[in-house]
This record gives structure tokens, C-alpha cells and sequence, in this order.
């Protein structure tokens, strides 16, 4: 998109949106879309969630001329709480809890997601995007021989000036734990995982299983506590009226039974609204067919597109734990408790099946600079 020299930014109301009044006769307003601004927020959080660095999104809104609404520049900070902000998939923070769908989205919620993991790498992990390469397995990644975690990292060489990517032990790295763990290369290594998971997928039944497994979890999250106990007091609530209606036809009518059917009149409404906004919260109700349909793919992706890559990893593989001779990749499950399963527990398990362990030449996927 090709920004306009003239483009102003409200940034205090959130860059993409105006208010109007809902109708002349009213104070209350109303988030409309700002067109002009939303498509610059959307360049934002597309570049952002393709690997652009913020820095060089600050470059082209300043290049563009772009400004806030007091004609200041746009910093780098206002650019990440843009990126960080539900508002712009339709969500605000009322009373202390988060509704959705309140005002018009900007953003579709699968680019607001890739670019909420983006900043929760880089929050936990600086070095997730050291250079302009994007470490995948960077957070996931554990040494075997120390139980320490595997960094990003790269070297020059001093002959041909050839820049080297590898995950390395950070004990290693740091020096701080004797570790016999040797760097691996960054690309065999992603490759080796990537093309697992890949596989994993392409299994007699593997979709199928996947879809169910989710469909049972949602199902499972479709109880609500709160819902539950709001839905039993306007039952009971209800109930209560009827009983007072009944009264007064029977002539039963003064000051207290007025006073009371107001009350209930009221409690009826406080619960019919919290009834609302619990429905809102509840999960989106999962089908086994549409869960398949979308599982399906990342069966028939591209293992050469880097955004792909990416999303299959962030999606489905929850830890590395790297040997010099061999590899444990485990998924995103849960143990029979409903809890995750401890790095402990994986390797008790693997140990006790050596068959599902993929082993790998240590020389194949060891780094070419120095180590």
C-alpha cells in the first residue's frame, strides 16, 4: 500500500477508528473503521507478522510521512502497543473482563495471533530473531545432556566472511555448566523437525484423530461455571416473580410487594445481562469436519514457504530436546490429567520405547562455524 504524504493518526482514541454519535438526540458514541488509517494498521501488523523488524515499519510510516493527529512522529513503542492491541479484532476490556465483538475488527484474528506469538518469542527469547533469520524452534528447544536451553546463534567466519546460524546449549554458550552438546546448523535442524511434523500428518488417520481430540477438549470447555450459576439464579429468580404475580391477582398488593417486584424486575435483568456476556466468552463450538478441513492444510502446505514453516511449528510442536546423536520432538498434548507432560515424563517414555527416537548424524547437522 502506498501511503498518502498527508495521513494523520489519532493514536490517543487508536490509530484506525473515529467515534460518531449513535444518534443526534444522544450523547453515546460509536468506534466506526477509519479507512485510510486502518489500511496503514494493517500494513503495520502484516509486515510485522511476514518477519519485517518494527524499525523498519517505523521507516516507512516516517518515509511516508505519516504522523499522529498532533503531527508528532510515531515511535517505535506506540507501533508494538498497536501490534499487542485486541481492539483491532474487535475486542475491548469492559468492567475488568474482555468482550469480543464490541467494535468493527481491522484485523483478521489469525494475523493478530501470528503477530501476538511473534512478540511473545521475542519477549521470552531476544534472540529469537537475531539477524534478519527467524530461529523456528527457538522457546521450544531443550539440551538433552544438561537440560538446559538451546539458543539462537551465529558466527562470522574470519576467512570468507561467511555468516553461520546454529542453536547452540546456552550452559555452552555462557560457559556455565560443563556441556558436551554440540551447535547444530539452524537450517538442517528446522528442516529435520519441520519435515517430521510434515509427516506426522500425512499418517493413515492422523487428521482424523487430531479433529477428534479437539472436538472432545472443546466440548469439554463448553461448561461454565459462572453461566451455570447465573442461568440457576434467574430460575429461581423467575420463579419468585411468578409467585408474586400470583399474589397480587389474588389481591395480595401493597407498598412491600410493589417494592419487592421491582427488585426482582431488576435482579432479572443484572442476571439476563451477565447470562449474555458469559455466552459471549464461551468457546466457538468446534465440528469435527471444519476442525479436519483446516488441519488438512497443513497437510498439503508448502514445507518451503517460511510463513508455513512457521505456523506448523507454533501450532503443533511444543519441545526439542536435542542430543549430539539424536532427537525427541514432542506435540502439543496433554497427559490422561488434563496437565502437560513434563520433559521427565517424555523421556522416561521414549526411553522405555528407544524405536520413536529419530537419531541423526552429529557431523550432518553440526554447525560449519567453529563450536
Amino acid at each position: 500500500m502506498k501511503a498518502s504524504k498527508k495521513v494523520i493518526m489519532q493514536v490517543g482514541l487508536g490509530v484506525g477508528y473515529d467515534t460518531v454519535p449513535v444518534n443526534p438526540n444522544e450523547n453515546a458514541k460509536k468506534y466506526v473503521i477509519n479507512k485510510e488509517e486502518s489500511e496503514i494498521v494493517k500494513k503495520i501488523f502484516d509486515d510485522y507478522a511476514s518477519g519485517v523488524k518494527v524499525k523498519e515499519i517505523k521507516k516507512w510510516i516516517d518515509d511516508n510521512g505519516i504522523k499522529s493527529r498532533k503531527g508528532r512522529p510515531l515511535h517505535e513503542n506506540t507501533i508494538m502497543h498497536i501490534l499487542k492491541s485486541p481492539k483491532y479484532i474487535g475486542t475491548l476490556t469492559l468492567g475488568g473482563e474482555s468482550r469480543e465483538n464490541v467494535i468493527p475488527a481491522i484485523i483478521d484474528k489469525d494475523v493478530f495471533e501470528r503477530v501476538q506469538m511473534r512478540t511473545e518469542r521475542n519477549k521470552r527469547n531476544p534472540s529469537t530473531f537475531k539477524a534478519v533469520e527467524h530461529y523456528l524452534l527457538s522457546t521450544k528447544t531443550i539440551c538433552g545432556h544438561c537440560k538446559a536451553p538451546v539458543v539462537a546463534d551465529s558466527g562470522t567466519s574470519g576467512t570468507k566472511g561467511i555468516i553461520y546460524r546454529y542453536y547452540k546449549c546456552y550452559s555452552r554458550k555462557k560457559l556455565r555448566t560443563p556441556c558436551d552438546k554440540k551447535q547444530v546448523s539452524k537450517s538442517m535442524l528446522e528442516d529435520l523437525v519441520v519435515k517430521h511434523t510434515h509427516a506426522l500428518l500425512h499418517n493413515v488417520g492422523a487428521i482424523e484423530t487430531i479433529a477428534e481430540q479437539l472436538v472432545a477438549y472443546n466440548n469439554e470447555m463448553q461448561t461454565n461455571p459462572k453461566l451455570e450459576l447465573y442461568e440457576k439464579e434467574l430460575r429461581e429468580t423467575e420463579k419468585s416473580i411468578a409467585n408474586l404475580l400470583r399474589a397480587v391477582e389474588q389481591g395480595l398488593y401493597n407498598q412491600s410487594t410493589q417494592d419487592r417486584m421491582l427488585q426482582l424486575e431488576s435482579d432479572r435483568a443484572d442476571l439476563l445481562y451477565r447470562i449474555d456476556g458469559e455466552k459471549i466468552n464461551l468457546p466457538v463450538k468446534l465440528n469435527k469436519y471444519e476442525v479436519m478441513f483446516y488441519l488438512d492444510k497443513f497437510r498439503t502446505g508448502d514445507i518451503n514457504d517460511q510463513r508455513f514453516c512457521e505456523r506448523l511449528i507454533d501450532i503443533f510442536v511444543n519441545k526439542v530436546i536435542l542430543w549430539n546423536e539424536r532427537i525427541i520432538i514432542t506435540y502439543n498434548i496433554k497427559g490422561s490429567d488434563g496437565e502437560k507432560i513434563s520433559t521427565e515424563q517424555i523421556l522416561q517414555d521414549f526411553e522405555e520405547r528407544k524405536s520413536n527416537i529419530i537419531r541423526f548424524d552429529s557431523q550432518q547437522y553440526g554447525g560449519g562455524y567453529g563450536d
